[in-house]
Order: structure tokens, then C-alpha cells, then sequence
């Protein structure tokens, strides 16, 4: 397996050599950097070889090797194990505590290239050895034989997608490709697409297959060289940030604040925060490749919509439904699921008194924990976004968005390709259901923008 797995490795570098994808920058003493934690890795490697992988073998629940051949065993096991990893990955960007002490170092190159996949920090690599040990043969039972089969479909994954080459964009809708990884790696970005196989991001909301990437990776060169601060766990990606907002007084014409880049997030939620009041609607953009789908067919940038109340802690959230139920969301923690930390808010123009905030609250609550629907049917006990906003304003009798068939949906961009909904719906594109959109909810004509994050980086409020 050691040689398929080197070949494999030189074959991806020849790759990259002579139909390279992308121009990488020339990063000072990239090249000593990246091969000195390689070696470590391998280190790593040959230890969890000779003593927890032996030892995590000795005893198993389940025996998968009992029942499979090495080599089925082994991809078996690959595939349960990208599930476990998802989640593992994302939590390494969705807290602070993890990016920090374990994957901060892997995200830092601005090359990203086939020797940038074992770019970790060294207690990232024990854990990841220590996470796949327990999982490949303590539960699931396997061979240190097709142990060593699943070690090299993890391999020859990392490789893939961390090689300089672009590729067709068929291949993004079955396992993680270059050019979606590139996205994960993006500067100022770091998130989505956290799974080798593309499933588990198309289920849970993280995925993002683009026809082409134009970006750049990693922190700045200032940061990136500061590898010995992130070997001792210290947050190199913390700068400071000028935010100049010019919120007007009441009947005031509109302004304009401008944010300097990169944007922190805590500076975007604290310029929400500032203008908000319960009830407003906001709405963001999830990079992703179902809501993308869901924008792009109903001509419009938007394609996630929350309801902003404060909780019993006089803290702001967001009532919504997202996948798989819905839920109360920290408002900061909202706006990062946004491509760009895109936002707009809205308010209903003749204002909501205290009885009808408290009603709104009241349904919204009533609705927590309901399953999403993923059939988008206004219909259906379950929900979706815009369903959840719709349902909540109307317990007040307001009706907000344009309900419609998704005949009469599709027919309005007539020239929007329908073949990912034949696909989501199996052939058969359920024409009379009825469903409303974020977008038709964002143009309503009962509500007024009063806070605009736009793409060009600038904010536009209008009181």
C-alpha cells in the first residue's frame, strides 16, 4: 500500500507540473516549511503504525473483515468514515477552540497543491489517526490489511483534491474536486465542502460545487509565515478591523459606510445589531449547491430568510428553518453561514405593536423543531425557510411573499435549465404543489430595506 500510495503522490505532482491549474504565489521558505511538516507527518504515521492502530485492533464491536474482502472492507469503511469526518472537519471551522489548536496550520498555505495535503499540525494529524484507529477497528473491525486499503483511499482523496489541475464540474457532484477545495481554502473564506464524498454537504447545507474558481488561497504571507505561533496554538488570523458605519437620525436621506477588507464577522454582526428590531426579516445567501439552485431559479441573490427576535437573555436570534430542523440561531452565527457575509434586512412598513411581536414569538416558537422539508411543499407539516416566515407573519394576518405552483415558479425564468429539479425530484417535478420563495418575500412590497450588506462591500441604510 506504501507504494500505491507514493506513486499515487507522484503521479498528482506530475500532474500538477505540467498542466498545472492555477498560478501559485511564491511564498517565502514555502517549500522547507511544507517538507519539515511532512516529515513529521510521516513520523506520525509510521508511530500510530506500530502502537494505537495495533492496539485498537486487538478488540472490535462489529468484525466487517469477517464478512468482506480487504479491499470492500476497506472502501466500506472509507465511506462510513467521510460521514464521521464531515462532522469532525466542520467542527474544526465552526469553533474557535478546534481551528485553532488543530486546523488553523492546514488552511494557512496560499499554495494549495498535492504537497499541502498533509500540511497539519502534528496534534491534527494524531487525532485524525487516533479518531480513524478507533472507528476502522475498534467498531467496525477491520484487518490491519484492509486497515492499511482504507488508509489509502483517505490518501489518495487528499490528493485529489488538494492537486493543482481543474476539472469538469460532473465530477464535483459525486466526490470533492480541486476546484471545490479551493473554495474551502479560500482566503477570508475557510468553510463548506468539508466531506470527500459530496453527500454529506448536499444533505447538511455545506456544499458548493463551482464551474470555475478564480480566488486565492490561505492567510496573507505575514500570517502564513507565523507557523511557530500556530505550533504553539496561537489565533494568527486575529486583525484588527475599522468598521466606519454613518447610521442617519430619523428622516435623515440615505448613507453609505464602507468596511475595510478583510471583513471580521464580529464587525459585521455588531453593524446588524445596530439597526435591528424584533420582527425585521433577513435575509442571506448560503453558498451552497441547493440554495444557489433555489436563487438562481427565482432570479434573485437570496436564498435563506430568518425572522430577528431577542431571547430571554436580551440577546438577538434568528427564528428559522433550516436543514434538518428548525431552530433559534445566534444572530453572528447566522450571518457567517453567508457567502461574503451578505445580508439584508427588512421591515414591515406600518410597524408591529407589542401584542403582535409577542404573537409572532409565540408561532415561532410553537414551530421550533420541526423537520425541514426538502420538497419545498407550503403544504406539508414540515417546513422550509420562507414557509417558517410566511407562517409566523400570518398568525398576524400579514401575508408576505407571492404563493405560487412551482409551474407558475419556473415559468417566470423560463430560461433556467430544469434538470437539477428533475434530479432532486426524481423525474418528476411536482408542477401543482404550491410554495413560496425567499425571494418573492424579499420584494414585497409591505416591507422596506433598512440594512443592505451589499457584494461590493459597502452598507446601505435606509431608515
Amino acid at each position: 500500500m506504501i507504494k500505491i500510495t507514493l506513486i499515487s503522490f507522484l503521479f498528482c505532482l506530475t500532474l500538477e507540473r505540467f498542466f498545472s491549474g492555477w498560478r501559485l504565489p511564491q511564498v517565502p521558505t514555502w517549500f522547507f516549511r511544507v517538507i519539515a511538516v511532512n516529515i513529521v507527518q510521516l513520523i506520525i504515521v509510521l508511530v500510530a503504525g506500530y502502537s494505537w492502530e495495533r492496539w485498537l485492533a486487538s478488540a472490535h464491536l462489529f468484525n466487517l473483515s469477517a464478512i468482506m474482502n480487504a479491499w470492500f472492507a476497506g472502501f466500506t469503511a472509507y465511506f462510513i468514515a467521510t460521514f464521521v469526518f464531515y462532522w469532525w472537519h466542520r467542527l474544526r471551522h465552526e469553533s474557535n477552540f478546534f481551528w485553532k489548536y488543530f486546523h488553523q496550520i492546514h488552511h494557512s498555505p496560499q499554495r494549495l497543491e498535492v504537497i499541502t495535503s498533509f500540511y497539519k499540525h502534528p496534534l491534527e494529524m494524531i487525532f485524525n489517526s487516533i479518531i480513524g484507529s478507533l472507528l476502522i477497528y475498534t467498531i467496525l473491525g477491520l484487518s490491519l490489511e484492509a486497515g492499511a486499503i482504507y488508509t489509502l483511499f483517505t490518501a489518495l482523496g487528499e490528493f485529489f483534491y488538494h492537486t493543482n489541475i481543474k476539472t469538469p464540474q460532473w465530477i464535483g457532484y459525486i466526490f470533492q474536486r480541486p476546484e471545490m477545495h479551493r473554495i474551502h481554502h479560500q482566503y477570508d473564506y475557510h468553510k463548506n465542502n468539508y466531506g470527500d464524498f459530496v453527500f454529506w454537504d448536499m444533505i447538511f447545507g455545506t456544499y458548493e460545487n463551482p464551474k470555475t474558481w478564480s480566488d486565492r488561497c490561505g492567510f496573507t504571507t505575514q500570517r502564513e509565515l507565523r507557523l511557530k505561533e500556530m505550533l504553539l496554538f496561537r489565533d494568527v488570523h486575529k486583525i484588527a478591523i475599522l468598521v466606519f458605519l454613518l447610521i442617519p437620525t430619523l428622516k435623515a436621506n440615505p448613507s453609505f459606510a464602507s468596511i475595510q477588507y478583510p471583513l471580521q464577522l464580529e464587525e459585521v454582526c455588531s453593524t446588524a445589531k445596530g439597526i435591528l428590531k424584533e420582527g425585521d426579516l433577513i435575509f442571506i445567501d448560503i453558498p451552497n449547491f441547493l440554495f444557489r439552485e433555489v436563487a438562481s431559479s427565482t432570479q434573485s441573490w437570496t436564498s435563506h430568510v430568518g425572522i430577528v427576535f431577542k431571547n430571554k437573555t436580551n440577546q438577538w436570534v434568528v427564528y428559522e428553518s433550516k436543514i434538518p430542523l428548525s431552530k433559534q440561531t445566534p444572530l453572528c452565527e447566522f450571518l457567517k453561514r453567508s457567502a461574503k457575509y451578505r445580508f439584508e434586512i427588512r421591515r414591515y412598513l406600518d410597524g408591529l405593536d407589542k401584542d403582535e411581536l409577542l404573537k409572532m414569538k409565540s408561532v415561532g416558537q410553537s414551530l421550533m423543531g420541526r423537520f425541514y422539508n426538502l420538497g419545498f411543499n407550503l403544504d406539508s407539516d414540515k417546513l422550509f425557510c420562507s414557509k417558517f416566515v410566511y407562517m409566523v407573519y400570518q398568525s398576524i394576518g400579514i401575508s408576505i411573499g407571492k404563493v405560487q405552483t412551482f409551474k407558475e415558479l419556473l415559468d417566470e425564468n423560463s430560461n433556467h435549465s430544469l434538470t437539477l429539479w428533475r434530479l432532486w425530484f426524481l423525474g418528476h417535478i411536482p408542477w401543482d404543489r404550491r410554495t413560496v420563495t425567499p425571494a418573492s418575500q424579499l420584494l414585497d412590497s409591505n416591507f422596506h430595506t433598512v440594512l443592505e450588506f451589499n457584494e461590493s462591500l459597502a452598507i446601505k441604510s435606509i431608515l
